[in-house]
């Protein structure tokens, strides 16, 4: 493994322990809590880290099915098969049912795992990989989805919404609480 997968995998850890860190004694009423009426939910966040991860990782990068397909833990939490979050209305973020957030942890532990198998054993040809990307809401006409591109935007995103976890958490029981 070079310093380049160090690098991502340490980041997503942190990311991944901060999550859980920040939600480890909030209620569902929290959980779903949001600061706006166009705000999504501390919930809703975990829950697109976890299907953006699955989506990059496992269908995009080793064309193999989503673990949220191939565990059926759409049906689970008695969503879509198709649901990643990408694109959703507010009303979509609304509808969402409740979910436990110790069963939420469990498909990401199982996305988690993939993740950094993949990452840990990449060959670096795999990295310099342009991947074909369909219908992503991500529109760049000058750049290729090469593995590098990906690993680095998987980092971006899970950060951008864990900072909204942070925030949303800080709202509701104060600074460094």
């Amino acid at each position: 493994m070079d310093k380049f997968q160090q690098a991502i995998l340490s980041g997503l850890t942190e990311c991944f322990d901060q999550i859980w860190t920040k939600v480890d004694d909030l209620s569902i009423e929290e959980l779903r809590w949001t600061p706006s009426k166009s705000s999504n939910d501390i919930q809703w966040n975990i829950w697109h880290i976890a299907r953006v991860e699955d989506r990059w990782i496992n269908q995009r990068m080793q064309s193999i099915e989503e673990i949220w397909i191939n565990n059926k833990w759409y049906k689970y939490f008695n969503l879509e098969e198709s649901d990643h979050g990408n694109g959703d209305t507010i009303e979509k973020v609304r509808k969402m049912p409740n979910m436990k957030i110790e069963d939420l942890k469990k498909y990401f532990d199982e996305v988690r795992k993939k993740t950094v198998d993949f990452i840990t054993n990449i060959p670096p040809e795999k990295l310099k990989q342009i991947y074909p990307v369909k219908n992503s809401s991500i529109k760049m006409e000058s750049h290729k989805y090469t593995g590098i591109w990906i690993l680095g935007h998987l980092l971006v995103e899970e950060s951008q919404h864990l900072g909204q976890i942070a925030y949303i958490r800080g709202i509701i029981k104060g600074l460094n609480k």
